[in-house]
């Protein structure tokens, strides 16, 4: 588990290389139980950052909260949109999926098709949306519709200088991608959303 002092300083940092790093953490892992597993860490990271900014006493909030919860009180309170929680609550049972069942495998699949940018994800890797360069590019247009986008756009900087490896190459990986990069903007500038 990351500290509130780990997390909070990644404010300190430049934004482009606080999402490469965490990025590259997650890709770093080779099968894709270990790819969901860090994924899910680093989202839960980010959400208590978020958290631990908007709270008057995280530490006692977040006591003893499971992952579930947590995005479902930044929800209430408006912090996160609905579709970002709807896939917030799936990338958590697809966590759970592959760390508490021998056969994840068709189960995950099902749960990764309801995912609000599935089919988004999907035309991506239709029309081979490779390199990592073309990936990113295709994925600057999801950026682009995030709350306050435009507030982090120039620290996002990701087409010129590519992500050398991208969670695995999978929708999977493309949607937590999605994901991380929503949380990591809201974490940098925790708003309601209006």
């Amino acid at each position: 588990m990351i500290t509130e002092e780990e997390i909070l300083s990644l404010k300190s940092e430049q934004p482009r290389e606080v999402l490469l790093m965490i990025i590259n953490d997650v890709g770093k892992s080779n099968d894709i139980i270990g790819q969901i597993v860090r994924a899910h860490v680093w989202v839960e990271a980010l959400i208590d950052g978020i958290i631990f900014q908007t709270h008057k006493n995280p530490k006692k909030f977040l006591r003893n909260k499971d992952f579930a919860d947590k995005p479902s009180h930044l929800f209430k309170l408006g912090f996160i949109d609905k579709n970002y929680f709807e896939d917030l609550k799936i990338l958590n049972k697809i966590r759970n999926q592959y760390v508490h069942n021998i056969h994840p495998h068709e189960a995950a699949l099902e749960l990764i098709e309801k995912f609000s940018s599935y089919n988004e994800a999907k035309k991506i890797f239709e029309d081979g949306g490779f390199p990592p360069a073309d990936l990113l590019r295709k994925h600057q247009e999801l950026m682009e519709k995030m709350p306050y986008y435009d507030e982090v756009k120039n620290d996002l900087n990701f087409i010129e200088n590519p992500v050398p490896t991208l969670i695995g190459a999978s929708i999977f990986g493309l949607i937590s991608f999605r994901l991380m990069i929503y949380l990591f903007i809201v974490f940098l500038n925790p708003k309601i959303n209006s």
